[in-house]
């Protein structure tokens, strides 16, 4: 995602992490690798578990403006052919 985000944003696609690590950990991470888009603290894993995945998983969902996930890759599968799915999804929305 990091290194595609420009295409997202030119789509008006919101891009944000969600971790269940401690706000410390985030902080040091994200200045580590520049993360170029917001990583959400989840320490009790309230979102992780309202979306379905492990907590020691990575994971991305596309969520449409009504709040509907139209596509989710719960394995963080990044293969070429995973982020064309993604894509095709996000291409969808603007139909």
């Amino acid at each position: 995602m990091r290194d595609n985000i420009k295409a997202f944003q030119d789509k008006n696609v919101v891009i944000f992490g969600v971790s269940g690590d401690s706000q410390d950990s985030h902080k040091k991470w994200c200045e580590k690798i520049t993360l170029n888009y917001d990583l959400l603290v989840d320490a009790d894993k309230t979102a992780h578990k309202a979306y379905g995945f492990d907590k020691s998983a990575r994971a991305f969902f596309l969520i449409d403006k009504k709040g509907v996930i139209v596509f989710a890759n719960r394995k963080y599968d990044i293969k070429p052919e995973s982020f064309k799915a993604l894509t095709d999804a996000v291409a969808a929305l603007e139909k």
